[in-house]
């Protein structure tokens, strides 16, 4: 399995696996933005933006909190020549229980 498809099925089921309820949106989206240094390693992590219609603020803080774990736990990105900045939106599907 290519670097791309590992990264992709390691989001998915991490997100999927996720529910909340008392909200009226759908889904929600937080885009995280990062630097991939030399040797493929993440750093400089930190939420970039939220897209949460109707979502409460304690909601929005658990969901960057979360988007952030995704990326940080994801496996290592492939080693760069030089350190480049990454912006990689995490959709979470909301359901109520």
């Amino acid at each position: 399995m290519n670097f791309k498809k590992r990264i992709l099925l390691y989001i998915t089921l991490l997100v999927t696996n996720l529910s909340f309820a008392k909200n009226n949106s759908d889904s929600a989206i937080v885009v995280v933005s990062f630097v991939v240094n030399k040797e493929g390693q993440k750093e400089k992590i930190k939420v970039h933006d939220i897209v949460c219609t109707n979502c409460t603020t304690n909601f929005k803080d658990r969901i960057k909190e979360d988007a952030v774990n995704i990326i940080k736990n994801s496996p290592n990105y492939l080693p760069q020549k030089k350190k480049q900045k990454f912006l990689q939106p995490v959709k979470f599907r909301i359901e109520s229980n």
